[in-house]
């Protein structure tokens, strides 16, 4: 994962450097679990300056995992908003 980071932000800074593959994985994918019929992109996240506000495009599937790969927590069509593209207010449990 550091190098990882390392090579992502040598592309530009975290929060707004974006890679994605441009091919499905296939058997020389240097990847232990990926699926090869899923597109994969990530993003290096930041939060020592606060927390950061994401806008994800409704009807997609998309989960945060930290840098163990531990589960943060999901968002599009599993995520709080269900796919729906709306903004969700924590205070006020909508």
């Amino acid at each position: 994962m550091v190098g990882l980071r390392e090579g992502l932000t040598k592309y530009g800074p975290a929060n707004s450097t974006i890679p994605t593959f441009e091919n499905l994985m296939d058997s020389r994918s240097l990847f232990l679990t990926a699926n090869a019929n899923t597109p994969y992109t990530w993003m290096w996240i930041n939060l020592n300056h606060g927390p950061l506000v994401a806008e994800i495009p409704p009807n997609v599937l998309r989960m945060i995992n930290d840098f163990w790969f531990y589960y943060v927590t999901d968002m599009g069509i599993v995520g709080p908003d269900k796919g729906k593209g709306e903004i969700l207010d924590s205070s006020s449990g909508v």
